[in-house]
């Protein structure tokens, strides 16, 4: 799990698109604006999940996009 603070202000998370992809790995990622208890609830992070193909977690390297 990975947290990724937005430190733009003008960016409001809840209507932003989030794209995420996992980078030359096999697995699922998953991408979370704004709120979420697995980074503490603050609204200017991004929480992402990796797993690997089996859906246990597991270090994945990724990109993320804020659009």
């Amino acid at each position: 799990m990975y947290c990724i603070k937005v430190s733009d202000s003008n960016i409001g998370l809840t209507s932003a698109a989030i794209l995420a992809t996992l980078n030359n790995s096999r697995g699922e990622i998953t991408a979370i604006g704004g709120s979420h208890g697995y980074c503490g609830n603050p609204t200017d992070t991004i929480t992402i999940v990796t797993s690997d193909s089996s859906g246990n977690s597991a270090d994945r390297p990724f990109t993320v996009a804020v659009l």
